[in-house]
């Protein structure tokens, strides 16, 4: 199982990734896009899941995670 910190450097590789994707085809409704998205979503809900159960509090851990939520909707 991953750590909260491994789930938040793959949270900003992914978001990096989907913005590089999204200006070189064009916008956010590309498909690939759409997929690197679907995967940052699945990492997000992970994170937080993997932070409630740890019962961490990590301010910083938090902030990049709903950082990258929100920097997408």
């Amino acid at each position: 199982m991953k750590s909260v910190y491994e789930y938040a450097d793959i949270i900003e590789y992914l978001r990096e990734k989907m913005i590089q994707l999204a200006e070189v085809n064009g916008g956010l409704t590309h498909r690939d896009v759409i997929t690197v998205s679907q995967e940052l979503d699945k990492y997000i809900l992970q994170a937080q899941k993997q932070s409630e159960s740890n019962g961490e509090n990590d301010k910083s851990v938090h902030e990049t995670v709903t950082v990258s939520q929100l920097a997408w909707g």
